[in-house]
């Protein structure tokens, strides 16, 4: 067991072990291999690569800042308030924890998983396998392009003003809110729920979507592929909308002040009839 300090101008490149603890200062850089063991990053200290192994651990702390660490095999990094973590690379079984305050750019994941804590800052982040999960609690802060692949899952999250989130090719999405602004595509074929549109626009092209809900006004589905089945759900209302374009509308009540545009496909048990 090892206690190291990395001051300025130094940088650390080394491996580590069960108990040792590596603390980065200011000025310092880390690019060391934790097995296992703790790395604190202090103010004004940076992490430039290396990697999160094992149970290896680190802190991202005020003022400190990583760059492009490899994360993996039940390695975690917590980033914590006033921190900032950019382009983490969480592979199979690697963590980041994102605390209140803290912010990760261009996040990397394929098989790892990113969460987001209240008050948390995420710009842009893509996630891919099927072990590979995106949770954003509710007050975290969501901006840039979201995008999961493959079978990854993202749960929660405001898609807002200026975000962009596209769901691909067997991932899936659950508890979401695309607020004004915001534009979630859902491609490929899976399954996602619980989903509220509250000004935004959801764009639906092979997915299958249920247990959805409008809320407000000037909320937007379009459907090209796929189906909305609108079992269970509230009527469509105050100025909110449907424009299908191709694929399934089931089960979907237009209520006073909702639109349902039928370009093309086939919508059914609908309360204009069985078919149209």
């Amino acid at each position: 067991m090892t206690t190291t300090f990395v001051t300025s101008g130094q940088t650390d490149g080394g491996t580590y072990n069960a108990g040792d603890i590596v603390y980065i200062e200011s000025g310092g850089t880390g690019a060391g291999q934790f097995n296992y063991g703790t790395r604190y990053v202090r103010s004004g200290g940076m992490v430039n690569g290396g990697g999160l192994y094992g149970t290896g651990v680190d802190y991202i702390e005020a003022g400190g800042s990583s760059y492009r660490t490899a994360i993996s095999g039940g390695g975690i990094r917590y980033v914590e308030s006033g921190g900032t973590a950019v382009n983490p690379y969480m592979r199979n079984g690697g963590t980041v924890v994102v605390s209140s305050g803290g912010l990760v750019t261009s996040a990397n994941g394929v098989g790892g998983t990113l969460s987001a804590q209240a008050g948390a800052i995420v710009s842009s982040a893509y996630t891919s396998g099927s072990n590979a999960k995106i949770i954003v609690d509710s007050g975290a802060v969501l901006t840039g392009a979201i995008s999961a692949t493959d079978n990854a899952t993202i749960s929660g999250g405001v898609i807002g003003s200026g975000v962009v989130e596209d769901i691909a090719y067997g991932a899936s999405a659950t508890g979401q809110i695309i607020d004004s602004g915001g534009i979630a595509n859902f491609w490929g074929s899976t399954y996602s729920s619980d989903i509220t549109i509250r000004g935004g626009v959801l764009n639906l092209n092979g997915n299958h979507i249920s247990d959805y809900k409008f809320e407000g006004s000037n909320g937007l589905i379009t459907i090209s592929s796929g189906t909305l089945d609108g079992s269970g759900t509230a009527p469509v209302t105050d100025g909110n909308s449907i424009t299908q374009s191709g694929g399934t509308v089931v089960n979907q009540t237009i209520g006073n002040g909702g639109l349902l545009t039928i370009l093309k496909g086939t919508a059914s048990k609908s309360p204009f009839g069985n078919s149209l």
